[in-house]
Order: C-alpha cells, then structure tokens, then sequence
C-alpha cells in the first residue's frame, strides 16, 4: 500500500495527554503519513511537547490557529487541509492501536467505501479499561461492516450514534469538496453524527468492529462532563429530526425509545420541567415489544422505568 495518508491531530490545552497520543502514533504500523497538528491556541506547553517529537516522524509539521476557534471550527480546518488521498481526524487525548492506519487504509483501499471507523476500548483518565464501547449485535461477526444509507440510518435511529468519532478516516476529496464544515452552529455537539450521515449518502459506511483506539473517557472531556450534568434535549436530535419526514413505523418506535431514554437521563440529573416531561410515559411505548427482545434496548428500558417510577414518587410528595 502506497496511498497517501494524513492524520490531523486536533490539539488545545493537550499537554498531559499528547504524549502517549504521539506514542502512539509513531508506533504504527503503517509509516507511510503524514502528521498535521492542528492546534486551537494552547496556553500550556502543547507544542513545545509536539516539537520534541518532530524527529521521530517522517512528516510532522504544525498549523497553529492565533485565536481559540472552538472545536468545530478547528476540526473544519482538518477537513479543508488536503483533498489527496486519505485522512483522519485524530484527537489529543486518545491512545491508537499500532495497526489503526493499516487496517483503515486496508480497508479504504479494497473497497468502495467513503469512510471508515473502529469500535473502541474505552479508558479513563489514568489509561485503566472502562471496557469496549457499544457496537450494535448487528455488526459483530464482521471484520469490516459495510453499511449503506439505510442501513445506516436504520441503527443510528435503532441505537444512537455508535460512531467513535476520533476513529474515522475518509476519503480527502470528499471531506474537504462534499463535507466542507463540521457544523457545529447548527447541530452543537452532534455535528460529527450530521457527518456520518452525510458520508453515508455519498457511499458506504464502514466500521472495523476490532476496537483499535482506547477512547478516553475523562472528566475534562465535554462529552463526559455533559453525560453528568446535562438537562437539556441531546443535541443528537437536532440531527435525527431532519429525517423525521420519511420515518418508517419501527424508525418511530426507535426513535419514541431514544427521546425516553434521553428524558430518564434528564431526570436523574435533575431535571423537573413539567414540560418537557409530559412525553415521559415509558408505560405507553407502542415498542414494548422489541424492548423485551433486544438486551439493549431491555436494559435500558428497565432503568427508564426505574427513573420514572422514582419521579412519579417523588412527585406525589413534592
């Protein structure tokens, strides 16, 4: 394989973490890349620990933004860097398998797909396994799960975004001429669930279901900060509802599911919006059925109950 690879490392403030990123990296399997760190204004000593390592890599070079431009702006700049070959966004604070490159240049270059991502390890702060992350049952026993738009949408409706989203490597041309933004005005921190189904539209989806990249899951990441404390609708919907039109009966009843499942969230943090909550009502899902049929979706419709049997307790006493 000679195909031209870049990774764009998106970086701000990623000092204790880039490290063991970095490592990680020059470890690979796959020589043959080139490494663009995209650096958002870091104020701690980024760039100072990515300048140590300049001699141990082929190509490594350092796009430096003057101002914070947020994390979508700076991933928009990954997406406009290069329209040659292959390339992936990277994150700072994430360890990478040895063969994560070969195996999703293998896989990019044998078939037909547009872009390709790999389940992950999740790990804490400190490196220790949190265990896999969620994979649908539908593409285990599959080296490489070629999924086309339906198929797609039908499991991101069935079970969220199951993308891991610092894994996927795409086509360069069809990020920078056909995916262009990573919107994150309109879609907040959904905006690389509004990319894969973009991806999706121009060719298939894969997804390597080996995990190889330990996923950080870590107080100091938004994702895992918003996990805890979040009150609010999840922003996935913001990219589920333009689909909302053309919905199938079952991609309804998955979709009725997801918004509960997101409303249980809510409640154990905290959340007593009377309003919000009047489409709280796990005891109506038309979709019992399939709840009681899938370990997913029954585990977690058990603590959808749970939850709103607690409210409703804790209602009657208010």
């Amino acid at each position: 394989m000679n195909t031209k690879v870049t990774i764009c490392l998106a970086t701000f403030n990623s000092s204790s973490t880039i490290g063991e990123t970095l490592n990680s990296l020059e470890a690979q399997t796959y020589k043959d890349f080139s490494l663009v760190v995209f650096d958002n204004a870091s104020t701690d000593n980024t760039l100072e620990i990515v300048n140590s390592y300049k001699d141990k890599f082929k190509d490594l070079q350092v796009e430096r933004s003057d101002e914070n431009l947020g994390a979508e702006g700076n991933f928009t700049r990954c997406l406009q860097y290069t329209n040659v070959g292959l390339m992936a966004i990277y994150h700072a604070d994430d360890i990478y398998h040895p063969q994560i490159i070969e195996q999703q240049v293998q896989a990019l270059t044998e078939s037909n797909l547009v872009a390709v991502s790999t389940r992950a390890q999740r790990i804490d702060w400190e490196g220790k396994s949190l265990g896999l992350r969620f994979l649908p049952p539908e593409l285990k026993g599959q080296e490489t799960a070629e999924l086309n738009f339906d198929e797609f949408l039908n499991l991101i409706f069935k079970y969220g975004n199951f993308v891991v989203c610092p894994s996927v490597m795409g086509r360069a041309e069809v990020m920078k001429k056909e995916i262009k933004i990573w919107n994150g005005e309109k879609f907040k921190t959904s905006a690389d669930l509004d990319i894969w189904f973009r991806l999706s539209k121009l060719g298939n989806f894969g997804v390597i279901t080996r995990p190889l990249i330990s996923y950080r899951e870590a107080q100091a990441s938004t994702s895992f900060r918003l996990k805890k404390v979040r009150k609010h609708r999840h922003d996935m919907f913001l990219v589920l509802d333009q689909f909302s039109n053309e919905l199938s009966f079952e991609q309804k009843e998955y979709y009725a599911f997801l918004e509960n499942k997101d409303l249980a969230l809510r409640v154990k943090n905290g959340l007593r919006d009377r309003v919000a909550l009047k489409n709280f009502r796990p005891w109506r899902l038309k979709f019992f059925k399939f709840c009681i049929s899938s370990s997913f979706h029954r585990n977690f419709y058990i603590k959808i109950l749970v939850i709103w049997s607690l409210y409703s307790m804790a209602s009657l006493f208010a």
